[in-house]
């Protein structure tokens, strides 16, 4: 789903080669254009991932909630200003380049500030409701047995 739907962004957002120009530069607009693709595919994946994990309770350790925070803004930032250059006129947008640059930097000094050490102690996590985690234990349960079915027959 996320694959046809960001090609398929992809090709609407596709232009032509510039007049006049030549094989490599041509290879390197149709190669711009796939660099492109996949990173647009990628940011879709990763926002549906962080749709997932705000709907489903999981409970994962707080640095890997800080690294895959920080490098999803980052990736997403990328992804943007890597949109706002294909749409350019000479496929260039400084005005957007720098300003990722600065991002990047202070992502990389926000996730290493945040980060604890390993043997940093954690507080147990008390269930809030009881019958909720039951609730969703069961789920989680028969989710798993329809796939062992699945893969059995």
């Amino acid at each position: 789903m996320a694959l046809t739907l960001a090609v398929f962004a992809s090709v609407l957002l596709v232009g032509s080669p510039p007049a006049g120009a030549t094989p490599n530069s041509v290879r390197l607009f149709y190669e711009m254009f796939f660099d492109r693709s996949v990173e647009l595919t990628l940011a879709v994946v990763i926002v549906m991932l962080m749709v997932v994990l705000s709907r489903y309770p999981l409970h994962l350790d707080r640095n890997t909630y800080i690294a895959s925070s920080f490098f999803s803004a980052m990736f997403l930032a990328q992804a943007i200003v890597r949109l706002i250059d294909s749409l350019s006129p000479r496929q260039l947008a400084r005005y957007a380049d720098y300003p990722e640059v600065g991002f990047t930097a202070l992502c990389f000094a926000g996730w290493g500030l945040m980060l604890r050490g390993a043997n940093a102690t954690v507080a147990a996590r008390q269930p809030a409701d009881e019958r909720r985690e039951a609730e969703l234990l069961q789920q989680l349960e028969s989710l798993n047995s329809i796939l062992t079915r699945s893969v059995r027959g």
